[in-house]
Parts: C-alpha cells; sequence; structure tokens
C-alpha cells in the first residue's frame, strides 16, 4: 500500500531538496551501558525493534508524476556491525564519523545502527536516522524499548510485549482527515491574523555552503535553575522572552519570529508512535518597550497556548500565507529555540546505562537553541548550534552571557520595564571603561585645530579618518576642510555663530565639522532621521547662520535659513585654502547639541 507524506515529512523533504547530499538531516545519539556487554543480545533488541515499529521499513520514492510517497515493507533480521574499540578518542571518533554519513533517500532504509565494544569494560549503540522518520521522541522511545529488552535478553525474561507499537500508518490516516477537517481552516485563519500586521522577517539566501556549523554548551546548575521556578512560567517561556528583548535591543526591531519546534502527538496514542511529528513553526513576539518583564511574559504565554491550538497546520501553508502578505519572503524564521525533556526510564531502569546525542555540524538555520532536561540532576543545558558563516564562538558567549544578564535582572524584579532592561555585562561596562579612559597630557593653551595642524605636520599621509571602506588621510583632511572654512568666512560667517550641520554619517560629516571649527564658528549636529519639524525648531531656536547639507536631504524643511550644498562644493574646482583666523579656543563653545529626552521618564519629547 502506498502512502502519501505526514505534514511533518513534507517539511523535512523540503529542506532535503535545498540541501541534497548532506548530512543536514541525520538524527544521531549513542546508547552505552556499563560493563560488558552481551553482542549477540544486543543484536537481537536492536532486531525485536525494528521490527516492532514499521516507520524504520519506510521506504520513499518519487511516483510516475514526480510526487515524493512512502510503502512499508516486510520485517527482515539485519546484521548489524559490531566494532570493537581499544579507546575513548576512538569511540568519540566513531560517533562524529557516524553523524557525518549522508542517506541516500530514495529506496533505501533510513537508519543504521552500530554496535561499539570498548576493551569489554563497556560498550553500547550508535544509531542514526533521517529526520524523515524520526525525531527527539522517537529517539527517548527506542532507548526505554531497546533498555528493557536487553534487560529481559540477559535476565532470560520473557520480552514484554508493550514495546510493540503502534504503527506511524495510524498517523498518516489521521493526518489525512485533518486535511479535510474544519478545524484546518480554523488554523488558517489563525495563521492569517498572525501576518496580517507588520512584522520584521531577515530574508536569508539558502545555500548549501553554508550550513557548516559549531556547538557551544552551557550549563545552568541546580541552584540558579530553581530560582527561575519562583517565576511561576516555563524556562522556555522565560528564555525566548529574554532572547527577543536582546535581540529587539541589538536590532532596535519591535517584533520577530522565532522557530518553534512543537512536539505535535496530541494524545497519549501518538507518544507510542516512533515516527517524523515534530513541526516547527513560527513564534510571533511583539515588544512593547513600557511593558513589564512580568507582563511580556504572561502576553508570551497566551500566545504560546494559542500557538498549540494551531500547531498542525504544515510550515508550506504558514509560508503561503505569509507570502500573500510579504512576496519576497525567502524563509518564515532563521533562529530556532526548543525544549527538550523527553526522558527516558533510566532511574526506574535495572541497566546501568547513559546516553546523549552527537552533533552532526550542519544547521540550515544561523542559530538553533536546545534547552534540555534530560535528566534528574536539576541541571539545565543550553546548545547553542551556529552557523560558522554568521557567527564566531566569541559571539556565541558574549549573546549568552547577555541572555543570562536580562535573566539576572528580571530575577531581581519581575516588574522592570523592558525600556530599563541593560543588555551590557558589568564586565563589558568594566572593558568600555578601560577601553575610553583616554586621558593624554597636551598642550591645553592650543586650540583643537592647532592640535590638528600638529598632526598634519607630523604625520601627513597617514590616515586620519576611517569610514566604512573610505579613507582619508591628514593633508586631505586638512586641505578638503579649509574649503568648508574658507565657504563660510566668504558666507559671512563669524566667529561664534551656530553653522548646522545636516548630513548622513559619511567623511564629509567629519570634514564639515573641522571645517566649522576653523572658521572659529559652533557646529550643530542634526540626525537626517528627525522629523521635519524637528529640524525645523533646532535651526531657528539655535538661530543657525547657515546649514551644510544637501539638496535631496534639506528639500522638505521649510525655513529661510541659508544652504551651504556639499554637492556644489565639492564640484567646484575654484577653491583654494582659507585664510586662518585668529580665534582663541581655550575656553570658546564648540558645539551645540539639543537633548530630546526626558531624562526622568526618558521619553521623547516634542521640544528639547
Amino acid at each position: 500500500m502506498i502512502f502519501d507524506l505526514s505534514t511533518p515529512q513534507k517539511s523535512i523533504w523540503i529542506t532535503e531538496q535545498f540541501y541534497k547530499d548532506t548530512n543536514i538531516n541525520n538524527i544521531t545519539g549513542y546508547f552505552n551501558i556499563a560493563g560488558q556487554i552481551n553482542e549477540q543480545l544486543l543484536v537481537k533488541s536492536i532486531n525485536i525493534f525494528i521490527e516492532n515499529n514499521e516507520i524504520l521499513r519506510a521506504r520513499f520514492f518519487l511516483n510516475e508524476e514526480g510526487k515524493i510517497q512512502q510503502k512499508f515493507l516486510n520485517y527482515e533480521e539485519e546484521k548489524i556491525e559490531i566494532i570493537d574499540l581499544k579507546t575513548e578518542v576512538e569511540l568519540e571518533n566513531l560517533k562524529v564519523a557516524i553523524s557525518k554519513r549522508n542517506f541516500e533517500v530514495l529506496q533505501n532504509k533510513l537508519y543504521s545502527f552500530y554496535i561499539y565494544n570498548l576493551n569489554n569494560k563497556s560498550g553500547g549503540i550508535i544509531f542514526s536516522a533521517h529526520h524523515l522518520i524520526w525525531d527527539a521522541w522517537s529517539m527517548s522511545l527506542l532507548i526505554n524499548d531497546i533498555a528493557n529488552i536487553y534487560y529481559s535478553l540477559i535476565n532470560n525474561e520473557q520480552v514484554d510485549n508493550s514495546i510493540i507499537r503502534p504503527s506511524y500508518k495510524e498517523y498518516i490516516y489521521k493526518e489525512k482527515k485533518y486535511l479535510e477537517d474544519a478545524k484546518r481552516a480554523k488554523d488558517e485563519e489563525y495563521w492569517t491574523k498572525i501576518f496580517s500586521e507588520e512584522i520584521f522577517i531577515e530574508n536569508k539566501e539558502v545555500s548549501e555552503e553554508n550550513i557548516e556549523a559549531r556547538r557551544k554548551e552551557f550549563i545552568l546548575d541546580s541552584k540558579m535553575v530553581n530560582k527561575f521556578k519562583n517565576i511561576d512560567k516555563s524556562f522556555l517561556n522565560i528564555f525566548i522572552s529574554a532572547l527577543s528583548i536582546y535581540f529587539s535591543k541589538i536590532y532596535n526591531i519591535q517584533n520577530m519570529l522565532f522557530g518553534l519546534p512543537l512536539l505535535n502527538r496530541s494524545n497519549y496514542f501518538e507518544k507510542q508512535i516512533v515516527g517524523m511529528f515534530v513541526n516547527t513553526v513560527p513564534f510571533r513576539i511583539d515588544i512593547n518597550k513600557e511593558t513589564t518583564f512580568k507582563d511580556f511574559l504572561d502576553i508570551n504565554k497566551k500566545n504560546e497556548i494559542n500557538l498549540f491550538r494551531h500547531q498542525r497546520l504544515s510550515y508550506e501553508k504558514i509560508f503561503k500565507i505569509a507570502k500573500e502578505k510579504n512576496s519576497n519572503i525567502k524563509s518564515l524564521f532563521d533562529i530556532v529555540v526548543s525544549y527538550q525533556n523527553a526522558r527516558d526510564n533510566r532511574q526506574s531502569s535495572n541497566l546501568d546505562y547513559n546516553t546523549g546525542w552527537i552533533f552532526n555540524k550542519c544547521l540550515s538555520n544561523s542559530l538553533d537553541i536546545h534547552l534540555t532536561d534530560l535528566d534528574d540532576t536539576g541541571e539545565l543545558k543550553i546548545f547553542y548550534d551556529y552557523q560558522t558563516c554568521k557567527y564566531s564562538e566569541k559571539d556565541i558567549s558574549n549573546m549568552h552571557d547577555r541572555i543570562m544578564h536580562i535573566l539576572e535582572q528580571v530575577l531581581k524584579n519581575k516588574d522592570i520595564l523592558i525600556r530599563d532592561i541593560e543588555i551590557v555585562t558589568l564586565k563589558e561596562k568594566e572593558e568600555l571603561m578601560e577601553i575610553n579612559n583616554l586621558k593624554i597630557p597636551y598642550d591645553k593653551k592650543k586650540s583643537i585645530i592647532d592640535l590638528f595642524k600638529i598632526q598634519v605636520k607630523e604625520r601627513p599621509n597617514e590616515t586620519a579618518i576611517i569610514f566604512e571602506d573610505e579613507q582619508i588621510t591628514y593633508k586631505e583632511l586638512d586641505i578638503e576642510s579649509d574649503k568648508y572654512a574658507q565657504v563660510l568666512i566668504d558666507n559671512n560667517v563669524n566667529i561664534g555663530d551656530i553653522v548646522g550641520v545636516y548630513l548622513p554619517k559619511s567623511l564629509q560629516l567629519f570634514i564639515a565639522i573641522i571645517g566649522i571649527l576653523k572658521a572659529g564658528a559652533i557646529y550643530l549636529p542634526i540626525d537626517i532621521s528627525f522629523p521635519n519639524t524637528r529640524v525645523n525648531y533646532m535651526l531657528k531656536d539655535s538661530k543657525s547662520k547657515i546649514c551644510i547639507t544637501t539638496e535631496d536631504i534639506f528639500k522638505n524643511i521649510s525655513t529661510d535659513i541659508k544652504i551651504l550644498n556639499i554637492e556644489k562644493l565639492e564640484k567646484n574646482t575654484d577653491l583654494k585654502g582659507y585664510a586662518s583666523r585668529d580665534i582663541n579656543e581655550t575656553n570658546r563653545m564648540l558645539y551645540y547639541i539639543y537633548f530630546w529626552v526626558n531624562r526622568w521618564t526618558k521619553r521623547c519629547l516634542d521640544k528639547p
């Protein structure tokens, strides 16, 4: 009998098409048994598991129309490779090698078992499977079942029939009913509403070349974990809220999407099935800086509950809905946050063993963060899997430190406003203070321009300013700023007059400021992002004599002030140096700045 792919399988198949001939969809883990192992009974345990779980016998193929489908083969006993090892290093190398082995998806089995024996002192299984047939929950079922089967066999006990699990076919049947159900229409309505308002989505080009990834691990001890229990929210909710605040402050954005892998097993029956169920859906977070962290958690928790209610709609359909709003998007999210607490029955098992995941060092997103609580130690591990083309190890360490700094602040005060939460750590503050400790002795009788002229004389051809891919030497800066100074003097700018500088960040901005100081005037910096009313107010209130800008920037400003267009100035080849003014700069004003924020409420004002 032929079956279509389930919704979660379809998502994995699409990923497989983008990253062909890679191990990006491999899920690999190990099951290590203390003491000498019985290799043949372990082989038998694995075969019983394969026989009892039909998804392992799934084979995928393209039909005549080119559509991917699957069929399930009858069970046949398998030979399992047994590998003898001498050292732990050999074992670790073997784990990595197996995690990197690609699966040929079409017409082939999509899993592999290897038994290893480490000097007859310990041994176990390394298992790898393609995401089309497997998820993290399935891994915990595998470990529980094989541990129980193996223990029964080595003790000559009857194998428990409860390990005969329901078939993945049952889930495929249920999926088909969902596609025809009214519930799907409600889910589509929910996701249409999510994308009805504008949202920040980073457009990342999908490329097989940038999937190389590394992992950085951090551990929260039980003492730290217990502190979060006082907040009365899940750690996933707390962490993703802190993470969103971090990115909001770093990138100055008010909303964002994170990928959230959901178990997608809605009842006890589905939790007994081995197979691919996980559906990674976009989780929208909107940030209002005037909200308290406590209220922010409540909002995110409510949205998370709504997300769970509508999690069954496929990524492809959600993406299509989002694309109707924004046709340029290439993916819904580039950062995924998962919470993994699918524990095996190690504590209740009579078998002494340990387990773990093996990172395959490939990633389709720029960052996957895994919060793992898989044992009873009370600790919580945080794994940052990151693309090396996007992040460095130092970037990840800094990110984690800042997120922890945010969490420390909210643990002290849940009612703190989001705008008052700091992301710069105490260590970073100390480093910044040290870096900016630039006290250098100089002749205080000399003006800034005098000091600048000394640098021009001593190092004329050395670089004075670098801006992006442009740079200028001290000599060039001196010559160019002379032109500005002379034009200002020719336009009756006197010593002590205010000159507006209404330019974007550029080399010309720095040249203009030095030219203004050479003319003996005071510079007034004006941000080009300011609204027109604010620019008009600043120029009028300061009684600026002239404004250095461009026609394009200044075109919507309604004022009678004289304009110095730098575009015309640059084209004027007749301009020479300027006649130096006798300026006593020891105590004179150099710049005039408006502050547009109330220092008590930190809110923007209409007037300074």
